[in-house]
């Protein structure tokens, strides 16, 4: 009883953070554009533009892209605390307000911002 019990909470809370999505994240600078969906708790959309100073653009998008949390140690969230892989590259992130801050090795590299999707 105590096992179906869990299991049915560990359900209900899944089907009440459902409602959220997606979450959509921009990141707007001056010649670069990155936007990400989180359309769901495992799968995202990942897109990116960039202009060059030579003036080539570059152009990433991977609507197949897993994302996820990195594991909590002592209870806390670490840093980073999210990662998202595409077909080609893993970018993780940690929430800084309601904000991703992408983050590698060198540092914090770019801030994405939380935006409400209009066509709802």
């Amino acid at each position: 009883m105590k096992r179906i019990l869990i299991i049915a909470f560990l359900l209900i809370a899944e089907t009440v953070f459902a409602g959220d999505y997606p979450i959509y994240y921009e990141r707007f600078e001056p010649n670069v554009y990155s936007l990400i969906i989180l359309n769901d708790s495992e799968n995202a959309i990942y897109l990116h533009r960039i202009t060059r100073k030579n003036g080539t653009i570059g152009f990433f998008y991977d609507t197949k892209a897993t994302w996820g949390y990195y594991p909590k140690i002592g209870g806390r969230l670490t840093r980073p605390s999210i990662w998202i892989k595409t077909g080609k590259f893993r970018f993780d992130y940690f929430e800084e307000k309601s904000n991703l801050i992408e983050i590698d090795k060198m540092g914090p590299q770019g801030k994405y911002v939380r935006v409400q999707n209009e066509s709802k």
